[in-house]
């Protein structure tokens, strides 16, 4: 399992970056957009769809990383009103539930790419195919079903360590 692990950790490695830099990309090209509005008094429409789509690759790289490191919002308020004894079976029953939903995602994303790729559709202002916008959306999926699959996977191995999830 440790190599899985050492996978894991690469592809968040990579996620993180993605999600870094397109982030990056993105605060930068709005700078751009208000300042060729506000100062320069010119539009810069290739802007507002490129910042646009960043925020795309932002936010599924993002959720993808959210998936490895535990940073996804969850409601707790039904376990903790369980004996402790029950929460590691109810943490078992999430994961596998997570995992089949993520599962479903992904086979939905590959469905709506696989249109937009026959499609040959281009963004109205950069002209960038679609496809390639949205091809993050089934990358992010299926490394999202690798990370839940992980879960479930190390909660039924013996003696494994819990997983650091995020309280705040």
């Amino acid at each position: 399992m440790s190599v899985v692990k050492k996978i894991g950790k690469v592809i968040g490695g990579v996620e993180e970056w993605v999600a870094m830099i397109s982030f990056i990309a993105m605060v930068v090209v709005t700078i751009a957009i208000v300042l060729c509005r506000y100062v320069f008094k010119i539009e810069f429409m290739q802007g507002e769809e490129i910042a646009r789509y960043l925020m795309i690759w932002c936010g599924y790289s993002g959720a993808a990383y959210c998936f490895r490191t535990h940073g996804h919002v969850g409601v707790v308020v039904f376990s903790e009103m369980l004996p402790a004894s029950w929460h590691p079976c109810i943490k078992k029953i999430r994961n596998i539930f997570t995992a089949v939903i993520v599962i479903g995602v992904f086979f939905f994303a590959c469905m709506c790419f696989n249109k937009y790729l026959s499609s040959a559709q281009l963004t109205t202002a950069t002209r960038i195919p679609i496809a390639f916008i949205f091809i993050v959306i089934p990358i992010s999926m299926a490394l999202s079903v690798i990370h839940t699959i992980t879960d479930v996977i190390c909660d039924f191995m013996p003696n494994r360590k819990e997983p650091k999830e995020v309280t705040e």
